[in-house]
């Protein structure tokens, strides 16, 4: 079902209180700002799968209170980028989880497996994937689109209760808490600007002041960044960071050699 209408969200939403679990997954784009765009959030539960189109619909926020639902379990698969746009545009991080990649590392599959590989070795079904790379900005969608979106949650709840059985025979389900606890942490998705200079490319050239200059830079363009919403890089990249600080620049006219 494509979702571009509030009424028919909140009627999804309704018939999905019930549920005992719910498939999400996220369409985005990051290219041209600081943050994720969503493009589009498909939803799905044991009987429907909903694609919302986050352009249509009034308000998303009325998804919230399935996500806080502890008695709904919230599927994902690699879903840490799906639960940080859940997070900044909604507020909120779903509770309970499970996420089917992290949770095939204990049943002997290669980390990081990717979905269709998983849905394949677990569920025997073969997945298209003709619209993995696409600007899910565009509209209209093509019905390619929109088969690719719903086929990302609609075997999410079979790979669930498959793979639970299996761990569970196997005594490892519980292995899964910390790492689904650490997925539910507000702080791994926040950012302090001055923590940023560690993740420089290249920032092992540099030591002592020059090191402390590259923290103050970088969290200078982190707010930046954010306040114009544009990619980091957009402002100074990081090898830019690194030579101001290496050759400590101090005027406009050194800045732009």
């Amino acid at each position: 079902m494509y979702v571009t209408d509030q009424e028919s969200l909140e009627a999804f939403v309704e018939r999905a209180r019930s549920s005992e679990v719910l498939a999400i997954d996220t369409e985005f784009l990051r290219e041209k700002t600081y943050r994720a765009k969503l493009c589009l959030l498909q939803l799905g539960t044991d009987d429907e799968v909903a694609i919302v189109d986050p352009f249509a619909v009034d308000d998303l926020g009325v998804v919230v209170s399935l996500l806080e639902n502890p008695s709904i379990m919230k599927l994902f698969h690699a879903g840490t980028q799906d639960l940080e746009i859940l997070y900044h545009d909604l507020g909120v991080l779903p509770h309970p989880l499970f996420d089917t990649q992290v949770a095939a590392a204990l049943l002997g599959c290669t980390q990081q497996v990717g979905y269709g590989a998983l849905v394949h070795s677990v569920l025997g079904v073969t997945l298209k994937k003709t619209d993995s790379f696409t600007d899910w900005s565009q509209r209209p969608l093509t019905e390619s689109q929109l088969e690719y979106a719903a086929d990302d949650v609609a075997y999410l709840p079979g790979l669930y209760r498959e793979m639970r059985r299996r761990l569970e025979e196997k005594g490892r389900l519980g292995w899964l808490a910390p790492d689904f606890a650490d997925l539910e942490d507000p702080s791994h998705y926040e950012q302090d600007p001055y923590d940023r200079f560690r993740r420089l490319r290249r920032v092992n050239q540099l030591t002592g002041r020059h090191l402390a200059m590259a923290r103050e830079v970088a969290a200078w363009r982190e707010e930046q960044a954010i306040r114009r919403n544009v990619p980091r890089k957009w402002v100074l990249s990081d090898e830019q960071v690194v030579e101001v600080c290496k050759r400590e620049v101090r005027t406009i006219d050194d800045l732009f050699m």
